[in-house]
């Protein structure tokens, strides 16, 4: 009778243990596959590409990119490196930061790899999260620049949205030439899969929490899990702000229901000084210059003037 019970204990255990390592498998995979597809709202406007220089040049890891070079007006002060959102080309800086070369910056808007006329890789899916691409093409643009006789390598930016500013960010933390950065609406891979899981658990199981310690578990587990099956790296844009080390100035609209506020915020107290944070109130996801454009515009010169 205690072999029977024994044996019937063991077998309902290891059931019970087999039934919880499916169910994680398949949260896992049901989570990776969101993670996957979701993508933030691409900007519906049109610009004509700004006036100047058709640039060409090389990512850091040899992929073949363009850009446009828009030279400063008068005296110059600088050069920044605009990075856009995920789905926009160089063109978007006349959005966001075409107002620059008037202020007496260069202006470098790129092309990411597979958007605008940039090449891409054999296979490469630009998605919205910040990858080890838009990284190297970020560094190529830091290289290329430094090389132009028109600019002073000590005196470099980066601007980016969005996915534009995440890249900024990591891609600053590594390369020692760029002085100061601006992020538009940046945002944390982990913490925005984190804060959508806890949103959604809800709809998908019949519990509204699963406990934060789960929650970390998946995050890092479905984000590991993507890497191996997309074959390239998503850098942790929290660990990049916390050794970035440089001037930091970081807008965010008051509205964003994309990546909340809050969020943004949190990125942000991981960055040492000097740093400054703009929450523009009434704007959503890369909306800021569009509520406040005087405020947008006024602040990054002045946090350029200060300490580039």
């Amino acid at each position: 009778m205690l072999y029977i019970f024994i044996y019937t204990l063991y077998s309902l255990l290891g059931l019970f243990f087999l039934s919880v390592l499916v169910f994680f498998i398949w949260i896992i995979y049901l989570i990776q596959n969101i993670f996957l597809t979701l993508r933030e709202p691409a900007s519906p406007y049109g610009f004509s590409m700004p006036e100047g220089e058709t640039v060409k040049f090389y990512s850091s890891d040899g992929v073949f990119l363009t850009g446009v070079f828009v030279p400063a007006q008068g005296k110059v002060r600088g050069t920044i490196i605009f990075g856009p959102e995920v789905d926009a080309d160089a063109r978007s800086c006349t959005k966001y930061s075409l107002f620059l070369p008037q202020a007496g910056y260069n202006l470098f808007s790129i092309d990411f790899r597979g958007h605008g006329s940039s090449s891409n890789l054999d296979g490469y899916v630009s998605r919205q999260w910040v990858s080890a691409y838009e990284v190297y093409d970020l560094l190529g643009a830091v290289e290329y620049v430094c090389e132009r006789k028109d600019v002073d390598p000590k005196k470099i930016g980066l601007f980016g949205v969005s996915r534009g500013g995440g890249a900024a960010i990591c891609a600053a933390a590594q390369s020692p030439e760029v002085k100061v950065v601006i992020a538009d609406s940046a945002f944390s891979t982990k913490k925005t899969l984190n804060a959508y899981m806890k949103k959604y658990t809800s709809m998908f199981l019949p519990v509204a929490h699963l406990g934060n310690v789960v929650y970390v578990f998946l995050e890092n587990t479905v984000i590991k899990v993507a890497e191996i099956k997309l074959g390239y790296k998503l850098p942790s844009v929290e660990n990049a702000v916390k050794a970035l080390r440089r001037p930091l100035l970081m807008f965010h609209g008051q509205r964003d229901a994309y990546i909340g506020v809050d969020q943004a915020k949190w990125l942000f107290s991981l960055a040492a000084e000097p740093k400054d944070f703009v929450e523009v109130s009434g704007a959503r996801h890369n909306e800021s210059v569009v509520v406040n454009k005087d405020l947008y515009q006024s602040k990054i010169v002045d946090f350029l003037q200060k300490y580039l």
